[in-house]
């Protein structure tokens, strides 16, 4: 069974290669050995993610040259009964509302493992969640990116995705001008109205446990955490 699996998307956009750890049933035995492959494969990264606050797991990947970054939280929530809506959209930006919501993509993913990782390049982060926000635009990364806006002026947005009646959140974020105004609980409403119009039965998105205020907001809508793990980055300095 391979315990490395690379990730294409990731090392084409970050421009050095990427690559996933995963089967790993002992990771005292296995991460030694896994780390010795990834540097003889030159992979430059590795993810690994172990069950949240699992202290040899920690230990072991310590050991093994990995470094904690963040956790990984899966919320979810049912959608019986959800009313169906059709929210405001944008597909064509404007030139100022194109800047907003790429400024929104970035605040979206300030408590991120790339955000995080003191290693990971601040400009590879910064292109990443910029191009997460146009290819969410044009319909690639996501089905339709849901807009608050005051006039022509967003407020702020959050992405999302239905394929076999499960619904996914991406993006997310409100203008720090609007916060407190109840703006990321309108979107939420919104989104799980769109999930609703289009067959969804549940819907999912994945945040940090850093992140608190994102977990309140999604919690206080009816989400509820069904995943947590602990995030690793594997470096490899000889590549």
């Amino acid at each position: 069974m391979t315990h490395i699996r690379p990730l294409v998307w990731d090392s084409e956009a970050f421009c050095f290669a990427v690559a996933r750890i995963e089967n790993i049933d002992d990771p005292v035995a296995q991460l030694p050995v896994v780390q010795a492959q990834l540097i003889a494969d030159a992979i430059t990264l590795a993810y690994w993610e172990a069950p949240h606050g699992d202290e040899p797991s920690r230990l072991a990947a310590l050991r093994s040259g990995g470094e904690f970054i963040n956790s990984r939280v899966l919320l979810d929530i049912g959608l019986a009964g959800q009313a169906a809506s059709e929210p405001r959209t944008i597909t064509d930006p404007d030139p100022a509302q194109r800047r907003v919501l790429d400024e929104l993509a970035l605040a979206s993913g300030w408590s991120s493992r790339f955000a995080l990782d003191p290693r990971f390049p601040r400009p590879v982060f910064e292109q990443l969640y910029r191009t997460w926000m146009a290819n969410s635009l044009n319909g690639s990364f996501a089905d339709a990116v849901i807009i608050a806006a005051e006039g022509d002026a967003i407020e702020g947005m959050v992405t999302v995705s239905a394929k076999a009646e499960q619904g996914q959140i991406g993006l997310f974020g409100v203008a720090a001008a609007a916060r407190g105004k109840g703006v990321g609980k309108k979107l939420l409403r919104e989104a799980l109205g769109w999930f609703a119009r289009e067959g969804c039965a549940r819907a999912s998105v994945v945040t940090q446990g850093e992140n608190e205020v994102a977990l309140a907001i999604y919690q206080s809508c009816g989400f509820a955490i069904s995943a947590h793990s602990d995030v690793f980055h594997f470096w490899n300095q000889q590549s």
